[in-house]
């Protein structure tokens, strides 16, 4: 190879996390025996994160909230 290194996503195991998100078999063959190579849909795997990120962040946002000391009582 050149040296370069890719990044990318595994269909199977994507498809384990959201079956919607690949077509095609794991291994597949066509009639003449020709690997018959799964597909990805990205989108359906960003529309999973931006929901994650989301829960995340309110996650976030109410244990910063928890995290607070509570405020002292105004001296009468």
């Amino acid at each position: 190879g050149d040296g370069t290194t890719y990044q990318g996503l595994i269909a199977h195991e994507a498809q384990a996390v959201n079956p919607l998100a690949v077509t095609g078999e794991k291994d597949g063959t066509d009639e003449s025996g020709n690997a018959r190579i799964q597909q990805l849909d990205p989108m359906a795997l960003i529309t999973d994160l931006m929901g994650a990120v989301k829960e995340l962040r309110a996650e976030v946002i109410a244990l910063k909230a928890a995290a607070r000391p509570a405020p002292e009582p105004a001296a009468a």
